[in-house]
Parts: C-alpha cells; structure tokens; sequence
C-alpha cells in the first residue's frame, strides 16, 4: 500500500487503425471516498470495448486512480489552513488533464471525452472536525496533537501504516468531499451551483440505496431540524429499503431498513431527481436510469460479457439511440415534460417507467435541498 498511487489504465482495441482517434470513456472509480469492495474484474473494460468494436463504434477506456479515506480527503479547520481539503478530487483532475493531454498518442481524441464515475451524492459543507480528531486520536503516537494545530505535522512523520490502522479502527468516521470556498475545487452545494457548460449527462441510481452505508444525522448540516422532522413524518413506510424484502430485517435493527430508505432519498434518490429536473428545464440533454436487478450491481452490468448497447451509444454520440447493435427499447430523453426513467433488471428486461416513485418526499426534499446537504 502506498500513496504513490496516481496511475492510470488505458485500453485500446486491438485491429483498430492507428489512423483512426476514437472516442475515449475515462471512468472514476466509487466507493464513498474511502475504499472499494468491487472485484477488480469489475473494473476490467476488456468486454466494454470488445463490445464497441462488435458494434462498429470503438471506444478508448482509460480509468485513473486517487488518493482515499484520510489521504485524500483530509477534514477539519487545519487541513482548510493547509489547502489539502479535496485532495482525492484533485487527484481526479489530474488525471482527466492528463488524458486530455496524452491520449491522442493512444489512439484517443482529446476533444472527444465523455467522463463516467460511480456516485453523485450530498455531502456535508462544513469541514468534519469531529472525525479529523477521531481519526488523529486513533493514530499511534499522535493523540496528543489531536485538537491543536500541529496534527499535520504529526502525521508527516508518521507511517503510512499507522496512519491507515488509525484509519481502519475509527469508531465513527466521515471523509469525502467538503465545500473548499469560491477558488476550490467544489465551491458550493449542487443545488447553488450552475454548470458552466451544457455538456449532456447520463445519471442514475440503484433501487435500494444506502443499505450497508452507516449515517448519521449529525453528518448533516442541521440549521433546521424542524425540516427532518417533517420529512421524517412524511417516511410512512415500514418496511424500507431493501425494498421488496416484506418483513426479513436480515438480523438488524426493525428501524434500519427504514433509515436506510430516508438516507438514500436524501443521500442520492433526490439529488438525481433534483439535477435531473433543473439541467432539463436548462435545455441541456439527460437521460436517467434505474437499476433494479438484485443479482448484480451496475459497475459488474456495464462490464459483464454482454454490456448494454446503450452504453456504446453515450460513449460515441452521447445519444443513446444509435440503432447499433442489439434491438432495444428507445431511452427517451429526461424533459420537464416527460420525467421518464430507464429501468436496468435481468430479470424482467429493460424498459422505460416514469419517474414517480416516492414524489411526495422528494419534493419535499427538493423544496429546501441545502438543509439537507443538497
């Protein structure tokens, strides 16, 4: 394990002419910030671009690594005093500038780009002091910094083992993103935002979300607790997320399925509609899935030996409907009009459903969305 960690993948298909620059899909791997338990198979794009081949649109893949957990994203007041908050997304830049500078002599076109990662969520805005100290008590030999400001410097002279055991027997810890200021990488909360260009966006989420993530409330803003309550009051399912699973608890808490329900609304079912309603009412093109196969997870769908041919369309036209290889159903575009969603399952066959599923909570959320970290 090390930090020096910034490499890249990239694949190129074979038999393809030299001459000719493909479209490159650069893919940022999830994980919520802090590590991944994918199979690394599933970060293998030989299937992906075997596919595109196949199917007449050859695409170039390349992924690249960033720093997580403690190393990438640092939190509390010092590390805002030292600029290194965000350093993983940084990490992320850098490899996206990279590729845009190197991958012609790959095959690649740079101006033909079309970026995938795994998640968008909410995150809290505030520097997370409270698990920085956590983390800097649980470090050997550095305890005694924790609540000053030489905690940096502490660490500088520490080994990465000591600092990544720290890391792995925290009681409760939070590293992720944070709000960096008007000359930062992440300047405010999405919903504050305005995009500075009109690329089109492919988003989505899985049916059950936030199921094994632990969450608590005390990672949120909580300028208006008023508004969780009533949220909370609007929740009236009872038996939660997973969703379709009736009574099985699966051996944990009764109320666990039922905060994992509210956490995944406010986490990422409600940002994705709140995006998703915003960029269409801008004009700018977004198409929007569901997944809801319970064998599989979409990173192993969208690398498996049959990817969906809807995938080569967004990485060479970022249009979905190309008509190019196996027949299916239209992936109709996300409009204020027509908030229609792509429905990913194995079982019951991909289909176009509209976008309705719990509306009163999520207008809810969206009405407010900076009290709940949107």
């Amino acid at each position: 394990m090390s930090e020096d960690c910034l490499t890249l993948n990239v694949f190129r298909p074979s038999g393809v002419s030299k001459n000719e620059k493909l479209r490159v899909l650069f893919w940022i791997y999830g994980g919520g910030f802090t590590g991944t338990l994918d199979p690394p198979a599933w970060y293998n794009a030989t299937n992906l671009v075997t596919k595109s081949v196949e199917r007449g649109t050859s695409i170039l893949y390349a992924s690249a690594n960033y720093r997580l957990g403690p190393l990438g994203f640092p939190q509390g007041a010092e590390a805002g005093l030292q600029r290194a908050l965000n350093l993983g997304s940084k990490d992320q830049l850098i490899g996206l500038e990279w590729i845009q500078q190197n991958i012609d002599a790959f095959g690649g076109d740079p101006k033909k780009i079309l970026e995938s990662n795994a998640a968008e969520a909410s995150f809290p805005p505030e520097k997370n002091e409270v698990s920085w100290q956590s983390f800097v008590v649980s470090i050997t030999g550095c305890a005694s910094v924790a609540n000053t400001s030489d905690t940096f410097d502490r660490l500088h002279n520490a080994s990465l083992e000591s600092i990544m055991e720290g890391f792995f027997n925290m009681a409760d810890g939070s590293f992720g993103p944070t709000i960096d200021g008007p000359d930062g990488v992440l300047p405010g909360l999405p919903s504050r935002l305005k995009p500075k260009t009109e690329f089109p966006l492919i988003t989505g989420s899985v049916k059950d979300e936030w199921d094994i993530i632990h969450m608590t409330t005390n990672k949120f803003n909580g300028t208006n607790p008023s508004k969780f309550t009533q949220f909370f009051t609007l929740c009236r399912w009872t038996l939660g997320s997973s969703f379709g699973t009736g009574n099985n608890t699966f051996g944990l808490n009764s109320t666990y399925k039922r905060n994992a329900a509210i956490l995944g609304d406010i986490k990422i079912q409600g940002l994705r509609r709140l995006t998703s309603k915003q960029r269409s009412m801008e004009g700018i093109k977004i198409f929007n899935y569901l997944f809801t196969d319970p064998d599989a997870v979409p990173m192993s769908f969208l690398v498996s030996n049959n990817p969906p041919p809807s995938t080569g369309s967004l990485g060479v036209s970022l249009d979905p409907n190309d008509g190019k290889g196996s027949e299916r159903p239209k992936w109709r575009q996300y409009s204020p009009t027509d908030q229609a969603i792509l429905r990913l399952d194995g079982r019951d066959g991909v289909k176009m459903i509209p976008d309705n599923f719990r509306a009163e909570q999520l207008v809810f959320l969206s009405n407010d969305p900076a009290v709940f970290d949107q």
